[in-house]
Order: C-alpha cells, then sequence, then structure tokens
C-alpha cells in the first residue's frame, strides 16, 4: 500500500513498544462489560469495543486488531509483518500533536521507540479528531504498518517513515482498529539529548525518529537563515553549532521559531531546542511543541531578520531603546506590537470563475495593537515592486486591511468589504516565490517569504488564527476561491471532518463547494500527468466517477491502482449548475491512497453519438465508448489538436489532452472515418469533450 500525501500533511514516523502484563490503570483484568471506577470512563480514542465496556483504561477490550508489535520489533523485523499489516501497538505516551496525527513514544525506551500515527483528521466512526489527543496521554493504538515516503525509489529505513496508519478508512473496513487513551497527564518520556551532528548523519538519527530529544551542542546553537533555507516549506530554520557548517533544521509545525518571536534572524542563537525528530524530504527535522521549547533564545541586534533593529543603536525607530540620548522615538516603553502579514493569495486562477483573474491577488494586513494604526506611507514591496499606500485608512486595533492587486478585480471575486483598501497595489505577486515586506514611516513591520510549493491556484496561504503556524487556508469563499481575506484565519492544526461518500454524492446536490470528502474503491482510469487523475468506481452505469485534482503536487498513480482519496468538494464553475464539473482537489490537505495496481478497468458506457451530445453530464470523468450504430463515425472538423466526429447528425468534439490522435496519425483530415472512439468525459470551454487515453481507444481509423 503507497500513499500520496499532500501539501502539509506532514507525513512522519512510527514507534513500537512491548505490551504491558496489566493494564494501566485496572488492578485486575477487564472482562468486557465492568464499569470499572479505576478508569478515566472515556474512550475519546475512537477505538472500537466489542462489548458493552466503556472502559478506557482496559487496551484488551478498546483496541486490538492484527499483530502486537513494538517499535523496536517492527524496525529490527521480528515483528515479522509486512507494509499494510494491520499491527496493535500498547502503553505508549503522547510526546507530540499534529493535525495530521500524532507522534507515540515508548515511555523507557531510548532508541527506536517512537512512532508516528496517522489520523489526518479523519472521524473513524465516532467524531473523532487529531484534538482529542494531548501531550502526556498514554495510550493503545492500532492500524496499518507503513513505510511510507514522499520520494520514489525510497529505502527502508533511512528514506522512510515508520507509521501506523489509523484512519476512519482503516477502521470501518477492520474492527479494533483506532487509539485509546488510557489515561491523562503522564510525565512524557525522558529527552535523549543529541547534537546538530548527530541529526545530520542519516545513522545516527534514524533510531531517534518519532521520540523526545533535546538539542544542545557544544556551543550555542546559531540560525543560518531568514526563513526557508532553501527548504520548499514556511518558516523553516537551519541551526548550527556554535556557527558551524552542519546544520539541523526546525520544522514550522507545530510551532515555528519565526511565531515564536518576531525578530528570528541570522545569527540569533539558542541555548538549546526541545522537539519530536521526525524524516521528510530528506532530512531529520525537529518539531517543536511549544514555545518554551526553544530554549534561550537571543536576538542578535544587527541580524537581517529582525524587523525592529537595524543593528544601529541609534536607530529612530526603536522605541524601546532607553540607553540611546539619540533616539528621538524613545518612549522608554514597550513598543508598539508590529503590523503583520497575515494572508497572501498570490495565485487566484485555476479555472475558479469569475475569479479566474491574476488581478484579484491580495495581501492581507493585521493589527495586534490596542489602537489603530494608519496606513498613509506604508509601503509593500516584493522582489522588484514597491508601492506607498497614501489614502487615509487606518488598520483597526485587532483588526484587518486588505490591499488587493487591482480593487475591482478583487470585488468581483471576493465582494465588497469594509476591510479592503482603496488602493490596489499594482504589481503582481510572483507564482514562483519571493519576499513580500511591509513597512511604516520607513521602519519595516514584516516579511513574507513563499516559494513556489506555497502557491496553488485559487488558495491563499496564512498565519493561522492561533498565531501558531503557517499553512494553506481551508476555508472556501462562494466564488470557489480558498481564503479569509478581512477575517480571522482558520487554525493550522484543525481540519474538517472527512465524509465517507460514493462518486454520486459528488452530482446529487447533496455537497457544496469546500467539503472535506473521502472516496474509497477507486480505479484510476487515466493520468492528465502532474495535474490530476481519473477514477472510476468499478461498478455503476452514471455519476460512478470523480477528477481528482493534484496541480503538481505529486504524481499520481498509475492506471489500474485501486485508490481512496480525500480531498475538496470544488468545481470549475461556481456560478452554473448545469455545466459545474465536480471534481476532488486532493492538492492541500489532500490524501491518495493506492491500495493495489493492476485492477481491469470499468467497461466503458456504450453511446451513440447524440445520446453523448445530450448526456455527456451523467457520465462525468467516467469512461465512455461512442460509436453509430448506422455506420462509421466522420471526421467533421479539426480545430487545433481536437477533433470533431458525427455521425451525419449529432456532432461530438475529441479531444488530445491525454493522446495526441492528430499528430500519432499525422494525415488526419476531414472526412477520414473511425468505428468508435473510447475515453473518459471531461468538461473545458463550455463544451462536453471525449478524451482518449492511447491508440487503442480510436478503434477502424479508415484515411480517406
Amino acid at each position: 500500500m503507497s500513499r500520496l500525501t499532500l501539501p502539509l500533511v506532514l507525513a512522519l514516523v512510527a514507534c513500537d513498544r512491548t505490551p504491558p502484563t496489566t493494564e494501566p490503570t485496572d488492578t485486575a483484568p477487564d472482562t468486557g462489560g465492568d464499569t470499572d471506577t479505576n478508569d478515566s470512563g472515556v474512550d475519546t480514542g475512537g477505538g472500537i469495543d466489542s462489548g458493552t465496556d466503556t472502559d478506557s483504561g482496559d487496551p484488551g477490550a478498546a483496541i486490538g486488531a492484527g499483530t502486537v508489535a513494538t517499535p523496536m520489533s517492527l524496525r529490527d523485523g521480528s515483528a515479522g509483518v509486512a507494509t499494510g499489516d494491520l499491527v496493535t501497538l500498547r502503553g505508549l505516551i503522547v510526546v507530540g500533536v499534529n493535525e495530521d496525527g500524532f507522534f507515540a513514544q515508548h515511555p523507557t525506551a531510548t532508541a527506536n521507540a517512537g512512532v508516528w500515527v496517522f489520523d489526518f483528521g479523519d472521524s473513524q466512526d465516532s467524531a473523532q479528531t487529531p484534538q482529542t489527543i494531548a501531550l502526556g496521554d498514554e495510550i493503545d493504538v492500532a492500524g496499518r504498518y507503513v513505510e511510507f515516503s514522499r520520494e520514489s525509489g525510497a529505502v527502508a529505513p533511512f528514506d522512510t517513515v515508520l507509521e501506523v496508519d489509523i484512519r476512519g478508512s482503516v477502521v470501518s473496513n477492520n474492527p479494533g482498529t483506532g487509539y485509546a487513551v488510557l489515561s491523562r497527564g503522564n510525565t512524557l518520556p525522558p529527552e535523549q539529548v543529541v547534537s546538530v551532528a548527530t541529526l545530520a548523519n542519516a545513522a545516527t538519527a534514524e533510531p531517534l525518529e518519532a521520540m523526545r530529544v533535546r538539542l544542545e551542542d557544544t556551543g550555542p546553537l546559531v540560525i543560518q537563515n531568514d526563513v526557508t533555507g532553501g527548504d520548499p516549506w514556511f518558516f523553516e530554520h537551519d541551526v548550527s553549532a556554535d556557527g558551524g557548517t552542519t546544520t539541523a533544521r526546525l520544522d514550522n509545525r507545530p510551532r515555528s521559531i519565526s511565531l515564536a518571536f518576531s525578530t528570528v534572524g541570522i545569527g540569533d542563537t539558542l541555548d538549546a531546542v526541545r522537539a519530536v525528530v521526525f524524516f521528510d524530504r530528506g532530512l531529520y527535522k525537529l518539531a517543536v511543541q511549544n514555545d518554551a521549547d526553544f530554549v534561550g533564545y537571543t536576538d542578535d541586534p544587527g541580524d537581517t531578520g529582525d524587523s525592529g533593529d537595524t543593528g544601529d543603536s541609534g536607530d529612530t525607530g526603536d522605541s524601546g531603546d532607553t540607553g540611546d540620548s539619540g533616539d528621538t522615538s524613545d518612549t522608554g516603553g514597550a513598543p508598539a506590537p508590529l503590523l503583520q502579514i497575515t494572508e497572501v493569495l498570490p495565485d487566484p486562477s485555476g479555472g475558479f470563475s469569475p475569479c479566474d483573474d491574476g488581478n484579484a491577488e491580495f495581501i492581507e494586513i493585521f493589527n495586534p495593537g490596542a489602537a489603530p494604526v494608519s496606513l498613509v506611507d506604508a509601503e509593500l514591496t516584493d522582489d522588484g515592486n514597491q508601492f506607498t499606500l497614501t489614502s487615509a485608512v487606518s488598520v483597526p486595533a485587532g483588526g484587518y486591511t486588505v490591499v488587493a492587486r487591482e480593487r475591482a478585480a478583487y470585488v468581483a471575486c471576493w465582494g465588497e468589504s469594509a476591510a479592503l483598501h482603496p488602493e490596489g497595489y499594482g504589481f503582481g505577486l510572483s507564482n514562483g516565490g519571493e519576499t513580500l515586506t511591509l513597512s511604516l514611516d520607513g521602519a519595516l513591520q514584516d516579511t513574507r517569504t513563499y516559494g513556489a510549493s506555497n502557491v496553488l491556484d485559487g488558495v491563499s496561504f496564512q498565519r493561522d488564527a492561533n498565531g501558531t503556524s503557517l499553512c494553506f487556508s481551508r476555508t472556501f469563499a462562494a466564488s470557489g476561491l480558498v481564503g479569509t481575506p478581512g477575517a480571522a484565519n482558520t487554525d493550522c492544526q484543525l481540519l474538517p471532518l472527512a465524509s465517507s461518500v460514493a462518486p454520486g454524492a459528488f452530482y446529487d446536490g447533496s455537497r457544496t463547494v469546500g467539503d472535506r470528502l473521502r472516496v474509497q474503491g477507486l480505479v484510476v482510469t487515466a493520468v492528465d500527468g502532474t495535474d490530476g487523475f481519473f477514477a472510476q468506481a468499478p461498478t455503476g452505469t452514471s455519476d460512478a466517477a470523480l477528477y481528482v485534482v493534484l496541480a503538481d503536487q505529486g504524481a499520481a498513480p498509475a492506471v489500474g491502482s485501486t485508490v481512496d482519496v480525500t480531498g475538496w468538494y470544488r468545481t470549475l464553475s461556481p456560478g452554473s449548475t448545469l455545466y459545474a464539473q465536480p471534481r476532488l482537489d486532493a492538492s492541500f490537505f489532500g490524501d491518495v491512497i493506492s491500495t493495489g495496481t493492476g485492477a481491469s478497468l470499468p467497461a466503458p458506457v456504450a453511446l451513440g453519438a447524440d445520446a453523448f451530445s445530450l448526456t455527456a453530464g451523467d457520465y462525468v470523468a467516467m469512461r465512455v465508448t461512442v460509436s453509430n450504430s448506422l455506420g462509421d463515425l466522420t471526421v467533421d472538423a479539426i480545430d487545433g489538436g481536437r477533433v470533431t466526429l458525427t455521425d451525419g447528425f449529432a456532432p461530438f468534439v475529441v479531444d488530445d489532452t491525454l493522446y495526441d490522435w492528430l499528430g500519432d496519425v499525422g494525415t488526419l483530415s476531414v472526412g477520414d472515418t473511425v468505428t468508435s472512439v473510447t475515453g473518459v468525459v471531461a468538461y473545458d470551454d463550455d463544451t462536453w469533450l471525449l478524451v482518449p487515453t492511447g491508440a487503442a481507444d480510436i478503434v477502424g481509423y479508415t484515411d480517406l
């Protein structure tokens, strides 16, 4: 089994431990029907009890599936299980929590003792969410053992993540899987003290996956980069030992140091960092849980990332420098909170009309202070452009102002808003990534650097409502775009629960744009490069298939793969009910699980040309064969790569997106004939299309 997990879905590590011989909170074993008062009394984990026992302290009754294993036995192979097998781990302590799941660790083992439990916000048949888990919880967990990697050709253990997959799709198929909280508030396992060199070496870092560590070295840990250090994700920082060349990566989730300390920049130092180790994109990184885990942070007054200090002790913008007799703005007190760039939409495109317009870009500014702040003479800059605001507009205390690229285009997309600034900054934000800065009266207020991987069609990226993370928004507007301009941002640690549905739910009017859905057991019928793929239920005569959006965020599974997909309900034309083409967008906070390969493709629906022209909307994304019961189909017109065929009465269009029929044949011309054409049904440019996937889909071609 393999999985494609998409942006900001942190696929991490796993662990094992030996099961306890007695219950942690009981004094005697349960029989499955008691109401033992020694237990915590709440089975919050979504584990499925086979009896009437409500005892969350009874691991035997609440959780258990497959082979009982430990992280150590999974790693050394002694558990005797293969990837995809069900396993049960008992008595672990939760040492880290993320929106996708949590880290759990053996309470006493010092190596190979951690596990990443992948939940991805699924309901697990009992309305469970990852937020029911907290640091210090003692748990039993049962699910599928997976060696996961984002990269092709990865070799365990150094290129993969050991995890236990407990999502709702697993639970619904395998009773007894999930997790059960046995007790809360336990002391966390001791931290393993490690050096930068330890994390930089796969051989020494691998045994620490999903375990608590304390990073410290012979000298201070020195921050080496302002924002990303070459990594594609938001606000990750590299640290070295006393300025050396070997580095370790501080991840941006659950807590980024850039959000814990607004002045972070090159040269700042830390005494130590407490975190959980995980492997991602070729690096062993540190996932920090709380601000207090950044130990002994010291700001280098001359660093380039310090928005409040240019390194000049006479800086006129330093309102808190009481020792500088030349500081004309010195109030002797704490400086006012700086304005923040809290949301950015670099690419409003993606076909979600009426917003397929680059001029609808925006930058959102938040005022965390207790008094309004005027934006007169505020400057917005990117890599090469600068715009100065002149209108008498203030950002309200605790409020927002949105500055659009062009105001009219923004209003067409998002509607009028009291938070919208009357001016537009005019320049286009780069879809390849750049640095944005906000300055006021010459003083730097905030910067935001993003890369190409932080840009998705029609999706903003944001600082979340708690100020703890940077992530893609997941709030859908009526226009089909995703974002919350002028309003509080969503919490990066929370995801709506995914509802399990059949493909028909995408077409019966029961779902709305922005619903988070899961569809299981589909067969991949066609691959559209890295843009997405078509997938269809094995049976069904209409409304049985979907187009899954990947938006260049990962490689699609091969044709014939069986998949389970989690994503967002979106349409190409939100303003239309007749021609809106539903699709499942897995490009952000999405998940594609391949559960098998080599499946037979669903049989195509046989239609005449007239039936296709009239009813193609009943077969969106499905395999269809069009023929002429009275003879051949004739080439009626050729427009670019699209070929119009007709039976003499009803024309329809064959598209070249997946197979270049015209280029392959070379001599195709008006008047040529075919017996039949098979393809998947798509919609584009106000036209229903039949999209063949290869030469075998064109039957009986005759060159006249």
